[in-house]
């Protein structure tokens, strides 16, 4: 699946926002497998053919380097100013958006710095509000490193307001998200924060694009990490044995 930018009128629903263009899914295929795959009926019960690395104990080798890779993901919170690109923003919300077989997960992706520093002075004024930032009116302060750990670019997956499975399907699609951009070599950190403001503050939620009855469901910030993450001692797992 891929993401093309609107032209002319568009009976689909948007897969993203870019800068405040409309990207759309572009299912039409080219004749191969994955397109038929991408481009059938969201309801049709589908299987997918065995693919090369299924063959062979390959599937065990790819399966150790993801165990691996997932165990030594880290929050990064200092990054590199310098933005990443806009084809790149576009690959990982494709690929956080291909499960999603109802297009249910609607995706914001913040990539202007002017953008990202009017979101970070209205997180930071709504969380001086609520008493969540004490660093007091201080007119010099970064507040997108104080907010949004400086990163160049936020991404944001919303749903309907009291749709479950729309939740479900936003959180998925950020996870897969946040690992899309760690196998890309980019840093993320989820900004909780952004999540409550958005709920009830209005401006903060126009600021988002966000359309009448939605909820941002999860928010990511992205970009080059400015120090490689250190993986401290392992936290001891609280689970329940039945």
């Amino acid at each position: 699946m891929s993401l093309t930018p609107a032209v002319g009128q568009s009976t689909q629903k948007p897969a993203m926002y870019i800068r405040g263009i409309p990207f759309y899914a572009n299912n039409a295929g080219s004749g191969n497998a994955q397109d038929a795959w991408d481009a059938s009926s969201p309801g049709q019960d589908r299987q997918r053919a065995a693919s090369a690395w299924c063959v062979g104990g390959q599937g065990k080798i790819v399966g150790q380097e993801q165990a691996a890779f997932i165990k030594a993901r880290q929050a990064v919170r200092r990054f590199v100013p310098k933005g990443v690109s806009m084809a790149l923003l576009r690959e990982l919300v494709a690929a956080a958006a291909a499960t999603d077989l109802h297009g249910r997960a609607r995706f914001v992706m913040v990539e202007s710095p002017a953008a990202m520093d009017r979101l970070a002075g209205l997180l930071a004024a709504w969380m001086r509000r609520e008493g969540a930032l004490l660093d007091g009116p201080n007119p010099s302060a970064d507040v997108r490193r104080l907010t949004l750990h400086g990163a160049p670019h936020l991404a944001v997956v919303h749903g309907p307001a009291g749709d479950a499975p729309a939740a479900a399907a936003c959180r998925e699609a950020m996870a897969r998200l946040e690992w899309a951009a760690a196998s890309a070599g980019l840093g993320s950190c989820c900004v909780g924060a952004l999540v409550q403001a958005a709920a009830v503050d209005p401006a903060l939620a126009a600021a988002l694009s966000m359309p009448q009855g939605h909820l941002v469901h999860a928010a990511l910030v992205l970009g080059q990490p400015r120090l490689e993450p250190e993986a401290g001692p392992a936290k001891a797992v609280r689970m329940i044995w039945l």
